[in-house]
Parts: structure tokens; sequence; C-alpha cells
């Protein structure tokens, strides 16, 4: 449906009566539920607090991941989430896309006694509950001694 919205030849009238609200809701729908505040602590209480964590140092944002999975553990959402805002300011957006199950899921230790903990999860969590208080103005991290570019892309007309 959406393809077909941005062809050539489409007036602004037809794309505005096409996209929806309802339409653009559904189709942007979460794949899979989030925690609720009793899963989230139950699933960080699986962690096995290694000493030298594998998970944090597979991590390409560099996040503390056994430090914010403890402040889950004790309920303390908020240290959480400013944690993993340490390194990363897109903590809803990572949770969301990164390939947790190749990297730090990848890594946990956990996952030689049973499964791997949903760090991926947890995290999306931690960012949804910022969210949910409404949003916070974003802030600089430290300056590091990479580069990054950001490519865009746009309409061609």
């Amino acid at each position: 449906m959406f393809s077909t919205l941005f062809q050539r030849g489409r007036n602004k009238a037809e794309l505005n009566s096409a996209m929806r609200y309802e339409d653009l809701t559904k189709a942007f729908a979460e794949l899979r539920p989030g925690f609720s505040p009793q899963e989230a602590v139950t699933e960080a209480s699986l962690c096995i607090k290694c000493e030298d964590a594998p998970c944090a140092k597979a991590c390409p944002a560099g996040i503390d991941v056994s430090k914010f999975i403890r402040q889950i553990a004790l309920r303390n959402f908020t240290g959480a989430i400013k944690v993993i805002k340490e390194n990363n300011i897109l903590a809803g957006i990572c949770a969301r896309i990164c390939p947790q199950s190749l990297l730090c899921e990848g890594q946990c230790n956990s996952s030689e006694l049973s499964k791997p903990i949903k760090i991926g999860r947890l995290q999306r969590f931690a960012a949804d509950q910022e969210m949910a208080k409404g949003p916070k103005p974003l802030r600089s991290l430290r300056e590091k001694a990479i580069r990054v570019a950001v490519v865009v892309s746009g309409p061609d007309r």
C-alpha cells in the first residue's frame, strides 16, 4: 500500500487522503510487545552479574549493560536509562534495531545456564519508561575520537 503512495505523478491531496493516521499507526505498530514493569524486573533478575561482563564488551555503543540491568532489577528505571544514555542518546531506537542476538545477547554468560538475558527488550523497556514521562531534551555526549557520517535521502521532486 505505502509503496504506491509515493509514485511519481501523485498530487499532494491524493497523498494526504491516502495516508490516514489510523493506517500509519497500524503500519508502524510494534511487532513485539514491550515488557511490563514486573516482566522487566523478573528478566533483569535472571542476570548472573558477571564481573567481566562480555555483554558490555560486545556492545558497539559502549553501554554498561550489566549496570543498567542491575538498575532495572532494583526497580530503578530512571537510573537504568541514565546508564544507557551515558553512551547512547538513541536508546529506544537502538533497542529496536540493534541485532542483540549477534552482539550483547550472543555473548551473555547466562546462556550457558539457560537462555541469554533479553538485553534489547530490557533496554527498550527503560527507554519506553522514560518516553512515557514525556520527551527529554537531548544532551551532548562526551567527544570521542571517531567520526560518524549521516547519509539522508528524500523525494526526488
